[in-house]
């Protein structure tokens, strides 16, 4: 398994070098140069490995041996923390600098998705999730998580982006390990990116975030409500094939823990 540490190492290097090298041109070079910076490493990784016809997947995780597990429970609330990184990475850019993070969006939305929201979300997905599920998976998944979601952290390169980008690498990681797929976690990084989208397109001008973080505390509750009638039978279901600690239980009323950061976010806005 080093050989494979070793060669997911280089390829993150690979890449954050290639993402440095395209900051210093524009326009459709800075384009090209960016996603070959992504496709070139993961082919490349993807060749030496050397594994052709054998998966490396994990359908449930155990974060340790000493029994800390990730589970629909607990889920939602890392979740809720992501936000609440995310909203404090924001306050701290805008009234410690009295600056913000704009990019060159264009004028065509249809574009800006394409560009901001399903390419980065495809690429980084590919190479931070599906490429270390593939050489290493279920063999150490703390290794899986640390590594791919530490080197997503710093593709952020910025001090108040890596804190949320950890976090968030850490969660779409367990997921996908959880899934046996890295479908939740595109999902996921697309969404995110899309909602960020719209509103810096449609929204711009508002208080910090507020309808953003009002819509998430709603998709959150909704989330929740979902989970509630849903994951009761999918844990009566599997509960015997699922590491947990002391009796059986089942998902219950826990995922509500999931709007209560976001709720909290969303009326502490109003007093900004």
């Amino acid at each position: 398994m080093k050989r494979e540490i070793n060669l997911l190492t280089l390829t993150y290097l690979l890449v954050l070098l290639s993402l440095f090298i395209s900051g210093a041109f524009e326009g459709i070079l800075s384009t090209v140069i960016y996603i070959l910076g992504f496709v070139l490493p993961f082919c490349l990784a993807l060749a030496l490995a050397k594994i052709p016809g054998e998966k490396r997947r994990a359908e449930y995780l155990t974060l340790s041996g000493s029994g800390a597990i990730i589970t629909a429970n607990t889920l939602f609330l890392l979740v809720g923390i992501c936000f609440v990184l995310s909203y404090l990475s924001a306050l701290l850019l805008r009234y410690t600098l009295g600056v913000s993070q704009d990019v060159a969006l264009g004028d065509s939305f249809a574009m800006a998705v394409i560009l901001h929201a399903l390419l980065p979300a495809v690429l980084e997905e590919a190479l931070f999730r599906y490429l270390p599920i593939k050489l290493i998976g279920e063999r150490s998944p703390t290794v899986t998580l640390l590594l791919s979601a530490g080197f997503f952290a710093l593709l952020h390169h910025s001090f108040f982006q890596i804190p949320y980008a950890l976090v968030a690498g850490l969660i779409f990681m367990a997921v996908d390990l959880m899934c046996g797929s890295v479908l939740p976690s595109l999902i996921l990084h697309f969404s995110n990116n899309l909602i960020s989208l719209v509103w810096t397109f449609f929204i711009e001008g508002t208080p910090l975030a507020l309808p953003f973080f009002i819509s998430i505390a709603a998709l959150g509750a909704f989330s929740a409500i979902l989970a509630v009638i849903f994951w009761k039978k999918l844990y009566r279901e599997r509960v015997n094939r699922i590491f947990v600690i002391g009796e059986k239980y089942e998902a219950g009323a826990y995922p509500l823990l999931f709007a209560l950061p976001t709720l909290f976010i969303a009326v502490t806005e109003l007093f900004i």
